[in-house]
């Protein structure tokens, strides 16, 4: 809980890979199969974007693993 508190709303999946101790294939796993949710945000003119994941979700996922495991 602590890690999370000084979190933004929006993570980047850099910062979703640290705070849940995955891997970045493995974080895309998880917004794939809608357990992560994902924000795709334009960052440019030139239609780029950038993901981020919301800090409700990496908290929700966290809870869900910890349950699980007891």
């Amino acid at each position: 809980e602590e890690a999370l508190a000084v979190l933004p709303p929006l993570v980047s999946i850099n910062q979703t890979t640290k705070t849940c101790n995955l891997g970045r294939t493995s974080v895309y796993r998880l917004i794939d199969k809608g357990e992560l949710d994902a924000v795709r945000i334009h960052v440019s003119t030139d239609g780029k974007t950038t993901t981020r994941i919301t800090k409700e979700s990496i908290r929700n996922l966290l809870v869900s693993w910890s349950t699980q495991s007891t």
